[in-house]
């Protein structure tokens, strides 16, 4: 996925757009407040579009590293809460 801003007769919009590689219409669309470049909006549809390679990481890790301590226990139940969540279970 990527993100884009449009721009409307050379106006930047306030709002982002998240698009799939070969996709004739965005994913989403993230709003922003302004026009501004530095939009929190920005960083959210940065987020957004990088969410599908950061799962698939993080099944990977998990996957790769065994647990070897208490502490690695809960990181490894957060990390498979995560991966419910963004998989849409609960």
């Amino acid at each position: 996925w990527s993100v884009r801003q449009p721009h409307i007769n050379g106006i930047m919009q306030a709002h982002y757009l998240i698009e799939a590689v070969g996709k004739q219409f965005p994913v989403c669309r993230v709003q922003g407040e302004t026009q501004s470049t530095s939009d929190p909006a920005k960083a959210n549809a940065r987020l957004i579009a990088a969410a599908p390679e950061l799962l698939e990481c993080i099944k990977d890790l998990w996957a790769a590293f065994p647990v070897r301590s208490q502490t690695d226990e809960v990181l490894m139940a957060r990390t498979t809460a995560a991966i419910k969540k963004a998989e849409g279970g609960e």
